[in-house]
């Protein structure tokens, strides 16, 4: 077999583009297409660059016969039933509608907060709620009592606390930070905890 293009057999190339011509053949007897024949005729073979017997295909593809075109259809009715307006009568609503809105513009969408409020701070206290007396500040701070982390830490020494700090969850390492921060709050202790 002789080398047709990109160095496939020539015969390979028709089988390839076989396919594709029964498509095309299909479409045009389905559409009505044949008077577009000559444009859609794919093109011969171009002639092996070698000196080796080339097969080509020699059986001449049959012409579709001409099918009647469908008549154009009729413009689609619109939501109520009506049929669509001309291009005229789209045009002259559409200057109509222009018209209105120019003599009665649409209100300015209303603002999210009134625009003389803006900038406006309340300088006077509201008190909300009240317990005791106003006088009375008591304490401002808030105070925290943390429990031993386990019975008898406040006996042990520090390095009996690092030595069973070593395999303790992080929870029981924070307990025991709060507790030595407010108790003896011996570095090595809170460098174990930490």
């Amino acid at each position: 077999m002789g080398a047709g293009p990109a160095g496939h057999p020539q015969g390979m190339v028709l089988l390839f583009r076989l396919p594709f011509l029964l498509l095309e053949l299909l479409l045009r007897r389905v559409l009505g297409r044949d008077e577009e024949e000559d444009r859609f005729t794919p093109a011969p073979p171009a002639p092996p660059a070698s000196s080796a017997p080339t097969f080509t295909a020699t059986a001449p593809v049959a012409a579709a016969p001409p099918v009647a075109a469908a008549p154009a259809p009729a413009p689609a009715p619109s939501a109520n039933g009506a049929p669509p307006p001309s291009a005229e009568d789209a045009l002259r609503r559409r200057a109509v509608r222009e018209a209105e809105l120019a003599a009665d513009p649409p209100p300015p969408p209303t603002p999210l907060r009134p625009v003389a409020d803006a900038g406006h701070l309340e300088d006077e206290v509201e008190l909300v709620e009240s317990f005791g007396p106003a006088d009375d500040v008591g304490d401002t701070g808030g105070t925290i009592t943390v429990a031993e982390p386990w019975d008898g830490y406040a006996g042990q020494a520090a390095a009996a606390i690092v030595s069973r700090l070593r395999g303790a969850d992080p929870a029981t390492k924070a307990v025991v930070a709060l507790y030595e921060r407010g108790h003896k709050n011996r570095a090595t202790v809170l460098r174990a905890a930490g």
